[in-house]
């Protein structure tokens, strides 16, 4: 009987031991990944029905190729993350961050080329 509770007490701490976070596809692409997944969908927010479908499943496939994923990997990563809403929350922030830099970007070229063309016009 003592070895049938040592045997279960064994199998419960086992069981408790912290999991280590290690997703299917590294973090580090999995945020280039989900920043292109966001820029997509800002592309396409403007677009209805088949039309939209469509366009996201050819940008997905672009999007998977280009980073050298498949659809199962990604999708299993996605799954994965499920389990650990703080790491996930944590790889979104990250997103967010380079979201921000490339509008960021943006903005300092538009501003450039409004005073090119103030240049140009005098």
């Amino acid at each position: 009987m003592g070895r049938i509770i040592s045997c279960i007490l064994f199998v419960c701490f086992l069981s408790c031991k912290e999991q280590v976070f290690n997703p299917p596809i590294p973090e580090d692409d999995l945020v280039k990944i989900l920043m292109d997944v966001h820029i997509m969908d800002a592309a396409l927010k403007h677009e209805k029905g088949q039309r939209k479908d469509s366009l996201y499943d050819v940008y997905t496939d672009q999007i998977l190729t280009i980073h050298d994923i498949s659809q199962e990997a990604f999708d299993s990563t996605m799954n994965y993350l499920k389990g650990y809403p703080v790491e996930f929350n944590e790889i979104y922030d990250e997103v967010g961050v380079m979201i921000k830099e490339i509008k960021d970007k943006d903005k300092v070229k538009d501003k450039a080329a409004v005073k090119e063309k103030k240049i140009d016009k005098k």
